[in-house]
């Protein structure tokens, strides 16, 4: 199978201190761009046009998982990536970003959390 997801973000839990956000716009250039309205608080750091770093601060998440996780974005279906997921019987949390509609599908793997990001 020839992959056709990219990377697309890492997220991370930082201090409240927010010395990895001075830390990713200070030194490494990062600015901080557009964040859909999701329903706990972040940040969002790109490069250019690439989002690179998706920042929360602990319990921020309004019951969500305080989890780090990275992110690859590809153009298939939502159902078409679950349905391979499951094969291998994996767990998922299927969740939608608000505004644009994009599928946001969530599997731990023993600890490292991946996000796959779909058109729908």
């Amino acid at each position: 199978m020839v992959s056709n997801f990219n990377f697309d973000h890492i997220n991370i839990t930082v201090g409240e201190d927010n010395k990895a956000l001075a830390f990713f716009r200070d030194v490494l250039g990062f600015n901080k761009g557009y964040r859909p309205p999701f329903p706990f608080a972040g940040e969002w750091f790109y490069s250019g046009k690439q989002a690179m770093i998706h920042a929360i601060t602990p319990n921020t998440a309004n019951g969500r998982m305080d989890f780090g996780h990275v992110a690859f974005r590809g153009e298939e279906d939502a159902e078409a990536v679950i349905e391979r997921i499951k094969s291998l019987n994996l767990n998922y949390r299927l969740t939608t970003v608000p505004e644009s509609g994009e599928k946001q599908i969530f599997v731990d793997l023993d600890g490292l959390m991946v996000e796959i990001i779909t058109p729908s």
